[in-house]
């Protein structure tokens, strides 16, 4: 096929096969003839952009290897939509420092066929690693550190808790004592992750209380440990025995026994471990009982009531006035001490009595189940 030229000595022709020439003496018309034959030659030639790559901390570039076993001289070219050539992209190993797909296009000169072949170019994140740390306490005297699942770099691992002088393949060290280390984490590439953890002094709980304390019957007093923590990293308090505790589970309870006793307090921390202290609460049984022996029911705000006055006690259950020839004059029973409200204002039958010396007696219960009779006299002024 004959493109354009036909009757020119060279002629366009756009398919392979045989062309002949035919040649004429326009003075004679003698003519000649010759054949040639055109071939095709439209193969494109092999490209091959090499093997992918990975860049990592210890191989922050690297080299592409493009190629083709075309026979000949070719040309080549590379582009890249998302990496970066540090060299010049018109040979076959450039150099790029950067992940990212990277295209080669080979061209064979004697043709002007091209073809393309593509690698891809990977970045190993570096290794990282966040470790546990199991801290000492009652019931381990030293330290554990985990380094925990590893992230980024490549496996194997080797690791450091001495800040990279020694390595092991083990990820758990155990034994340690109180103080500061400094982990490393080195995978197959020799690249690293480091931290620092601090192994603490193993924290022992401690509770302290007083030795003993005195308390008089009916009274009560507060139990306030000391410890070597606060409150809130308590997670229990247990006061034993409960009798005579205002609350066995709280931390500073009223105690009010009616005889001696003795208690111990347990609080256990967080981890389980506990500390003990006791203290012993000592009683006076001696009664006490107070009687005014003078009062004066004149209704001026001072001293107008007669009543018995006391600590640790009850109920009273009876308290009687008799005059003296021993007619009671008054009676009440089960009266609280110091109730001025419902004690004797010196009346009988809603009349005043006057002045004179009146006995009372009264029938007392203490709070520890006694029960005694007290007598006196009381002076009535007006």
């Amino acid at each position: 096929q004959i493109l354009s030229g036909q009757n020119t000595l060279s002629p366009l022709v756009g398919q392979p096969g045989g062309y002949t020439l035919l040649i004429e003496n326009l003075q004679n018309g003698c003519t000649a003839t010759a054949q040639t034959a055109v071939t095709e030659d439209i193969t494109p030639p092999d490209a091959d952009a090499g093997s992918a790559a990975t860049l990592h901390c210890n191989q922050p570039s690297t080299s592409l290897a493009g190629s083709s076993t075309t026979p000949g001289s070719m040309n080549y070219s590379w582009t890249t939509p998302d990496g970066n050539f540090i060299t010049a992209t018109n040979i076959q190993t450039p150099e790029v420092d950067a992940p990212g797909t990277y295209t080669l296009l080979v061209t064979n000169p004697a043709n002007g066929c091209s073809n393309t072949d593509s690698v891809i170019v990977a970045a190993l994140p570096p290794p990282a690693f966040e470790p546990e740390v199991l801290q000492p306490n009652c019931h381990r005297l030293k330290g554990t550190v985990n380094f925990g699942a590893i992230t980024g770099g490549m496996s194997p691992y080797l690791y450091s808790s001495n800040g990279g002088q020694t390595f092991s393949g083990q990820s758990t060290v155990q034994q340690l004592q109180a103080g500061s280390y400094d982990l490393v984490v080195q995978d197959v590439n020799g690249c690293t992750a480091e931290t620092t953890v601090i192994v603490n002094t193993p924290f022992i709980p401690e509770v302290k209380l007083e030795d003993f304390v005195l308390i008089e019957l009916g009274e009560s007093v507060l139990l306030d440990p000391v410890l070597n923590m606060p409150d809130d990293d308590v997670a229990s308090w247990i006061w034993t025995p409960a009798d005579g505790l205002s609350c066995a589970d709280c931390p500073r309870p009223e105690a009010k026994p009616l005889k001696p006793a003795q208690y111990t307090l347990t609080v256990v921390d967080s981890n389980g471990c506990e500390a003990k202290a006791t203290i012993r609460i000592l009683v006076d049984r001696k009664r006490f009982l107070y009687a005014p022996n003078i009062f004066s029911p004149n209704d001026d705000g001072i001293n107008d009531m007669f009543t018995l006055y006391a600590k640790g006690v009850t109920d009273i259950q009876r308290l009687q006035v008799f005059d003296r020839w021993g007619a009671e004059v008054f009676m009440v029973e089960h009266l609280q001490p110091n109730d001025e409200l419902h004690g004797w204002n010196g009346t009988f039958r809603g009349h005043d009595l006057n002045p004179a010396v009146f006995v009372w007696q009264a029938v007392v219960e203490f709070e520890d189940g006694a029960v005694e009779v007290f007598s006196g006299d009381i002076t009535l002024v007006r």
